[in-house]
């Protein structure tokens, strides 16, 4: 529990910084402008990297003892960070960029003495003279597929995020505490970066962020295999590391039979070729976001197999994805998809269905508010007085939207209804450390509810987008693995219930003005029945 603080640290710091930085991007000259090879219409600023290394650096100085190893990774981060800092602001050549990336692993190597030794399929340990060069030759590739896997938005970032978690798990149960702390508090500044990160995205991580990115997860994949845990299979960095190292390599390829020079820029990369497939910038990210999560959980299932069976399971995967993107491409093949904007349009008019759309609706201002009522009727029996302070301080922030007629009354309450469902939430869990059949069947409800309600608003100001999959993909994770992290049953059902919650009480306060203020209403009166229970004991 006390390493999730250090993640936390790393996501506040990363969320505070990553706004000041998009503000002095413009006087910095750190604007990544338009061009045909790239997706975005608009300059966006290139600042996302500041606040996930700045934030992940000072989190993890509180997390651990430096030692050699933790040395060498922070100043060989500060490194990367330097250097693409640099390329941000001045567009340095692949070269120039290389110094950077060949010092930082350089650290790693010769100060913390972290170098590969084991290679799948070979049983005696490698000579230092070939182990050397093999690592730093290894891990440079690696920085550079997650920085040139940077070109949509949340792309890269997400990759990388499915990555770490996959190493976090590894490295917990390896027992490996600084692998493990590296990975949450490089996390914790992603997770920070992704909130402006999402499509349409405010800002990019820039090569400061992914290479940074890349650093971290070669840094993990070599640390855990060869240190860590000798047990774990030397092939299992392939699955670690996913689409990237493939996908770069692919480019490679293409650019070499092409007639083009390596590093020349080109539109073939993986979401390239999904984009010319028809498919449209959120629906690419999905997929790709799909495929590195198959890889990351095939590495969490296989770590301790043989070497042969997580090669045959990564290289089976890659020829299927590849092997169904060639077939689509030789055939032409375009993905036909119906416009949000024709789904909206098409019940207007006096429809005989445009009614049932609501439905979801009203449903979910039904199931919400009753869950809410039933809380703050029970909660105040755990005798936790706190609970009341931060039910009056929710609720005041909840009137504060009364107050405020501008953007201010919209994250007034917002941060109000957070913070109260997550109160509603963890008071259940103090009751009760156990999920009965009655709960997980309404909260079931609720989430379908959810589900079917966004996908028959015709509005836009609530529309799936790829980091609420992301955040699936993390929950479906967390409920394979929740008996080998130790959590109980209620531990996972309150993330579960506080994840649906959330989603359903966005929905509404999106939905229009009436059922946001009813979602308000229900809400700001069952934590005044909280607060009042809990002090009147």
């Amino acid at each position: 529990m006390v390493s999730v603080v250090y993640l936390l640290l790393a996501l506040v710091l990363s969320l505070l910084i990553i706004p000041q930085a998009m503000r002095i991007a413009p006087i910095l000259g750190m604007l990544d402008r338009p061009d045909p090879r790239k997706v975005h219409a608009v300059p966006v600023a290139r600042v996302g990297g500041i606040g996930i290394v700045v934030g992940a650096v000072i989190a993890l100085l509180f997390a651990v003892t430096v030692d050699d190893l933790v040395f060498s990774y922070i100043l060989g981060a500060i490194v990367l960070f330097v250097f693409g800092m640099a390329d941000d602001r001045f567009e340095l050549g692949h070269y120039t960029k290389f110094i950077g990336q060949f010092v930082a692993v350089g650290l790693v190597v010769f100060v913390g003495d972290l170098y590969v030794t084991r290679l799948p399929l070979i049983d005696q340990a490698l000579p230092e003279v070939i182990a050397i060069p093999f690592t730093i030759i290894a891990m440079v590739g690696v920085i550079n597929a997650f920085n040139h896997a940077d070109g949509l938005d949340g792309l890269a970032g997400g990759e990388a995020l499915l990555s770490l978690l996959a190493g976090a798990a590894i490295a917990y149960w390896s027992g490996d505490l600084v692998a493990f702390q590296i990975a949450l508090v490089a996390i914790g500044g992603l997770i920070g970066f992704l909130r402006y990160n999402n499509h349409p995205a405010r800002v990019f991580m820039g090569d400061a962020g992914s290479q940074y990115l890349g650093f971290t997860v070669a840094f993990l994949a070599v640390e855990l295999t060869q240190v860590a845990d000798s047990a774990l299979s030397a092939a299992l960095p392939l699955l670690l590391i996913g689409l990237p190292v493939i996908d770069i390599l692919t480019v490679f390829y293409l650019r070499i039979s092409g007639g083009m020079h390596w590093f020349k820029a080109s539109r073939n990369h993986f979401h390239h070729r999904l984009l010319d497939l028809g498919f449209v910038h959120a629906e690419s990210v999905v997929v790709i976001y799909s495929v590195q999560f198959l890889f990351a959980l095939s590495a969490v299932v296989l770590r301790y197999h043989m070497d042969t069976v997580i090669l045959g399971v990564y290289f089976s995967i890659l020829v299927v994805i590849f092997g169904a993107l060639i077939a689509a491409e030789r055939r032409h093949w375009r993905v036909h998809q119906r416009s949000y904007e024709a789904v909206g349009s098409s019940d207007k008019g006096g429809h005989p269905f445009a009614a049932m759309r609501q439905l979801p609706t009203l449903f979910l201002l039904i199931l919400v508010p009753a869950y809410f009522f039933y809380e703050s009727a029970v909660l105040p029996s755990v005798d936790e007085s706190w609970l009341g302070v931060i039910a009056i301080l929710s609720g005041l922030l909840l009137l504060g939207c009364a107050v405020f007629a501008d953007g201010r009354a919209t994250l007034l309450s917002r941060v109000g209804a957070y913070c109260g469902v997550l109160l509603m939430t963890y008071g259940d869990f103090l009751q009760s450390d156990a999920l009965s059949k009655l709960e997980i069947a309404y909260f079931a409800v609720i989430a379908v509810t959810v589900v079917a309600a966004v996908q028959l608003s015709a509005q836009e100001q609530f529309r799936t987008n790829p980091l609420d999959y992301l955040i699936g993909m993390v929950l479906i994770g967390l409920l394979m693995f929740q008996e080998d992290f130790a959590l109980s049953p209620g531990t996972t059902g309150l993330v579960m219930k506080s994840v649906v919650l959330l989603y359903a009480v966005e929905f509404l306060i999106n939905r229009g003005r009436s059922q946001a203020q009813m979602i308000r209403t229900s809400l700001g009166i069952a934590l005044g029945w909280v607060a009042l229970r809990s002090f009147l004991g």
